[in-house]
């Protein structure tokens, strides 16, 4: 359960309304939604040198798509989107096997706009 990458699809597709990652509204972290449907919790804070961070546990059934998904692109990038733009593209280290995102290297106006997303409805 060491995920700290920067920063996944669904078992039976996005929650209604939800549109494709790649210009879709919202939240994304590869092809998973990142939205009230499937984030248990959403928190933001700092890293030790101050930086503005945001936590996301998914709920249950997400964190499975989640380590699946991470096992396949270890080594390779994983794509966060907000609103189809690209604000983080973190190398996959390890699978992700809690289903809790640790999401930074973000400025304070992205941080702010990520968390705000993950709590709105998808």
């Amino acid at each position: 359960m060491r995920a700290t990458i920067a920063l996944l699809a669904l078992l039976s597709g996005p929650p209604a309304g939800a549109a494709s990652p790649e210009g879709g509204r919202g939240l994304w972290v590869g092809p998973i939604p990142v939205c009230r449907d499937t984030a248990a919790s959403v928190a933001a804070g700092a890293d030790l040198a101050g930086r503005p961070t945001v936590t996301v546990t998914l709920t249950p059934q997400w964190r499975e798509r989640l380590q699946r998904e991470t096992e396949r692109l270890v080594g390779k990038p994983l794509a966060v989107r907000l609103d189809g733009r690209i604000v983080s593209a973190p190398t996959v280290l390890e699978p992700i096997t809690g289903g809790v995102l640790q999401l930074a290297g973000l400025s304070a106006r992205e941080a702010a706009a990520v968390a705000a997303a993950a709590r709105r409805a998808c």
